[in-house]
């Protein structure tokens, strides 16, 4: 089907000896303030931004308020499935902030130094994915790695403009 495309299964992947693109891991640090390379992932709910306009205020709600065009977003973009991605490019950085849910304030203006790409926008990269809920050690299952492995795909895939 043309419409269709094929990923590999987990067996492909534990024989496989061809060699990955390097990536790093970081775990320290807030996601937005990583490097402009970086592919960003949102854990979000099926839909995007749901809690940045009620009382959320943990990660997906405040990546909405410090990138607040993300708000528009919300108002034409469907629920997610489990198979689906939303991504998001171009998103700029308008204020800094401190704290976590309760205790999460406004902290002053930052200075976005994300470069911009040859259309203009800026170097920022998210990928929005419908997270499971309370998972556990659930989120660790093939499926479910497989299912993120999938969406990183498809969504690097796409780097001739930036």
């Amino acid at each position: 089907h043309p419409l269709f495309t094929s990923y590999p299964e987990a067996d492909f992947w534990s024989k496989s000896v061809l060699p990955l693109c390097a990536f790093e891991v970081r775990s320290v640090g807030f996601i937005e303030d990583q490097s402009a390379d970086a592919l960003e992932v949102d854990f979000a709910n099926k839909y995007i931004g749901r809690g940045a306009l009620h009382r959320g205020c943990v990660h997906e709600e405040i990546r909405f308020m410090i990138n607040p065009e993300l708000i528009a977003g919300m108002l034409f973009l469907a629920s997610m499935g489990d198979n689906e991605a939303i991504e998001i490019v171009g998103a700029e950085r308008f204020c800094d902030y401190k704290g976590y849910t309760s205790s999460f304030r406004f902290a002053g203006d930052p200075a976005d130094k994300k470069h911009f790409d040859s259309f203009g926008r800026r170097k920022t990269r998210i990928i929005a994915i419908d997270a499971l809920c309370w998972p556990g050690m659930k989120q660790y299952a093939l499926k479910y790695l497989l299912r993120c492995v999938k969406f990183a795909l498809e969504h690097l895939e796409n780097t001739e403009n930036y």
